[in-house]
């Protein structure tokens, strides 16, 4: 890279019980390479309608992140953390009580107990304002959708952006949303220009995206528990088998069971799930549906029984359970849709 070096200065909170090892298994921590992976994800998601495929996609991330591909920069931005009240934060907090939201690490492993503060530095040189622009809008999706970690799609590890500043961000200072309405303000600005590829071959934010605020609580751990009885209520929404064989449940991901992709190892869930920070014990749990295809294109789900033709409705099927589930249960009286694509 040549050109001028840029710089942008992101703090966050960490809002959600963090699940993050390093090379002691035995702690959990903040990470840095935890942090480049997920903003690259969030990057991709909220950028990905700008490209017409995932070639050009993933020859813009590489202009800005960098690439081991032969012509593009290893090093791409440069990433550094500074946590608030010096040192590193490393927790060894144990979360008992969700089970499902926290399969495989709950009870199992330690964890970071939400509240620590940290600032992330990203120096990259010869980024033009296009580019600033998109690294921006990927900072600010992973603090008010994001996190890190383990179980990091089911809350646990989730980010509050706190304070953006740096190039190019003085016309458009940072304030927390604290408020389903400024929710819903603010992602509809960060999105609302991502429409030249209305349907593209990749998870991105594409129609049928959604986003639900689905419950308001004084505590983290009591949202996380709301936020299992989404999941739970999905599940039980969901029971059954399409008329192509495999349990409906394939929607939130495989493996599933003894169903799998039929070339790859697993596909994540389209859903992610976050714990929001809106200020000193007021915490809000939100769930975003990120579209695009079920498997890549040919690809077929394998089970016992042979394989079949991937779900092309599974972004519907998840938008309408979480309408329904929001809409019917009054322990989320709070719910309301503040993005739709």
């Amino acid at each position: 890279m040549t050109g001028k070096v840029s710089c942008i200065k992101a703090a966050f909170i960490v809002s959600a019980p963090l699940y993050c090892g390093g090379f002691d298994q035995n702690t959990s921590e903040i990470r840095v390479a935890s942090l480049r992976g997920a903003l690259r994800s969030w990057w991709r998601y909220a950028n990905g309608g700008r490209f017409e495929s995932i070639g050009d996609m993933m020859s813009a991330e590489s202009a800005i992140f960098g690439s081991a591909r032969p012509g593009h920069s290893r090093q791409g931005i440069l990433m550094s953390l500074s946590v608030e009240g010096g040192g590193h934060p490393v927790g060894s907090y144990q979360v008992s009580s969700l089970g499902y939201l926290g399969y495989g690490v709950c009870g199992r492993r330690p964890a970071m107990p939400a509240g620590a503060r940290f600032t992330l530095t990203l120096r990259g040189r010869g980024l033009d304002e296009e580019q600033l622009g998109s690294l921006r809008d990927a900072i600010s999706l992973m603090g008010l959708l994001g996190g890190i970690g383990g179980r990091a799609r089911r809350g646990f590890g989730s980010l509050t952006l706190t304070h953006l500043e740096g190039d190019g961000a003085a016309g458009n200072a940072w304030t927390c949303p604290t408020t389903a309405q400024e929710f819903s303000e603010r992602l509809s600005l960060l999105l609302g220009a991502n429409t030249l590829n209305a349907n593209p071959s990749f998870p991105a934010f594409a129609p049928g995206s959604r986003v639900f605020w689905l419950c308001e609580a004084k505590t983290p751990e009591a949202v996380q528990e709301a936020l299992e009885g989404v999941l739970l209520g999905m599940m039980q929404s969901m029971a059954g088998a399409s008329p192509a064989g495999y349990p409906n449940k394939i929607a939130l991901g495989l493996p599933r069971g003894k169903w799998k992709p039929e070339r790859h190892n697993r596909r994540a869930s389209p859903l992610v799930f976050h714990v929001h920070q809106c200020g000193k014990d007021s915490y809000a749990g939100l769930v975003t549906l990120i579209s695009g295809p079920f498997l890549p294109q040919g690809e077929k789900v394998k089970g016992p029984t042979g394989s079949v033709p991937a779900p092309a409705d599974h972004v519907e099927t998840l938008g309408n359970a979480l309408q329904s589930l929001a809409g019917q249960h009054r322990e989320f009286s709070q719910a309301r849709e503040v993005y739709r694509r």
